[in-house]
């Protein structure tokens, strides 16, 4: 889900008590959007007297530890805007409007094998009280219909009891997940737009 709203250009806000975390999750989000990159404002840890930039008009990707979070909350006007996607890393949680998570759709076969390729990787989903804001409950990107139910229990062992061979493996696994949803989207990206644009043509000389 986050992915698909940094691909939207969101304004996004990584939150988390250790900094280190928040570079890492920075770094590899920015890395998922190979063959592309992010263009906009880029900050994997956000100085105190950087503060206002949380309110630019313009899409970001910024970190900010539990130090400065609590400084953002208490500024005039109420800290973080609404249209910010605040991401909790520590709760796994990813808050933000409804609208704004109805919006991202991705499509739905390419999606499908994406969500498949990465399912053996992930946590389970953060079923924890509390958690009604989490707006995993109104994106539209459902899981597959044909993944099973009992797949969604997670992976059975813990990344950081995975050999170093076996975490080297993940990492390629991930990285060609993403980077084959990109080349499915962009493979016949020329022939469609040839076709759109004889269409267009032939309804123009027809017209005339």
């Amino acid at each position: 889900m986050l992915w698909g709203l940094v691909l939207t250009e969101a304004k996004v806000v990584l939150q988390a008590r250790q900094p280190h975390l928040l570079t890492m999750a920075a770094e590899t989000l920015s890395a998922l959007l190979f063959p592309f990159s992010w263009q906009h404002v880029y900050i994997p840890i956000l100085p105190a007297r950087l503060l206002d930039i949380l309110q630019a008009p313009v899409p970001f990707l910024i970190g900010v530890d539990d130090q400065v979070l609590g400084m953002a909350e208490k500024m005039a006007g109420g800290g973080i805007p609404d249209e910010v996607v605040q991401v909790d890393l520590d709760k796994n949680e990813v808050l933000c409007g409804e609208a704004q998570a109805q919006a991202v759709v991705l499509p739905q076969k390419p999606y499908a094998k994406l969500y498949k390729a990465l399912l053996p990787y992930c946590r389970a989903p953060n079923t924890e009280e509390g958690t009604s804001g989490n707006a995993a409950s109104a994106f539209r990107m459902a899981p597959p219909p044909d993944v099973e139910v009992a797949e969604h229990s997670g992976r059975s062992v813990p990344l950081a009891e995975m050999s170093d061979e076996a975490v080297a493996e993940a990492i390629r696994t991930v990285k060609a997940a993403f980077l084959r949803f990109f080349v499915s989207l962009m493979a016949k990206y020329q022939v469609r737009v040839r076709v759109r644009l004889g269409l267009g043509l032939g309804l123009g000389l027809r017209l005339g």
